[in-house]
């Protein structure tokens, strides 16, 4: 991505806008100080230009997807096969216990990916959530886990279901995600717990969990822009300092000074 530059006067700031890159190198010349004849500023840049990435996580334990029965209140994490619907609701979640993402990145898409394996006549009424806590734990009954709080957004998935077995995608879930991003922090990886509700009628639908075989675990897949970093030169009688996303990286008094 382009780096933009704006520049005022020999005593203004001087900014470099870094939509995104892997790396950076940013060069400063200026007089000695107390000179103010002249101050001057060019960049470098390394390493490839990133805009959108793409990451994909999958539910890699058997705990870590499950099911919530109603009026019977059965809880169960080794189904191989579960149906979300049916009589009496059955609910799901599904734990990826590291995603990782950048601080004040936005999302741009985000999909629930399950295995489908079939339907009851035109299949379950759902609505998708995620528990709203920072480093939620895996849910370990069934009070706990339909009790958890649910984010403030969620996505129906609803009819018609498919006819044919196969991978298949959620409506875009990407609301819910960033509604998480900008309360917690998943800079170093933290879980996210997708909580999958049915809501209404009797119909079900089924697809495969962990259980079933690894490989068909469900899966959550993010597409996210990180947020811009903004450098800033501010020209002084004393010094060149500068500072990266507000944050004091140095200062120069000197000729020429690299910073990377």
């Amino acid at each position: 991505s382009p780096i933009q530059t704006t520049a005022t006067d020999s005593y203004g700031k001087w900014g470099f806008e870094i939509v995104y890159a892997q790396a950076i190198r940013v060069t400063i010349y200026a007089k000695f100080p107390g000179d103010p004849d002249f101050i001057g500023a060019s960049t470098d840049r390394y390493g490839v230009g990133v805009g959108m990435l793409t990451e994909t996580w999958q539910v890699s334990e058997s705990a870590h997807d499950g099911l919530s029965a109603e009026e019977r209140e059965e809880f169960d994490t080794t189904i191989a096969d579960p149906t979300i619907g049916h009589s009496p609701h059955r609910h799901l979640f599904h734990y990826f216990s590291n995603v990782v993402l950048p601080s004040k990145c936005v999302i741009k898409s985000a999909y629930m990916i399950v295995y489908y394996h079939g339907k009851s006549n035109r299949g379950a009424t759902t609505k998708i959530f995620a528990d709203d806590q920072p480093r939620p734990p895996v849910p370990t009954n069934y009070f706990d886990h339909m009790r958890r709080t649910r984010t403030t957004n969620n996505v129906p998935w609803e009819r018609p279901w498919p006819d044919s077995r196969g991978w298949l995608r959620s409506p875009d879930i990407k609301v819910i995600i960033q509604e998480l991003v900008d309360k917690y922090s998943y800079s170093d990886g933290a879980p996210i717990s997708i909580l999958w509700d049915d809501y209404t009628d009797y119909d079900w639908t089924r697809i495969y969990h962990y259980d079933h075989a690894p490989e068909y675990a469900p899966k959550l897949e993010i597409t996210y822009t990180p947020a811009p970093h903004v450098l800033t030169v501010e020209s002084t009688p004393s010094g060149v300092p500068v500072t990266l996303d507000g944050t004091p990286i140095g200062s120069t008094p000197v000729e020429a000074q690299v910073y990377e």
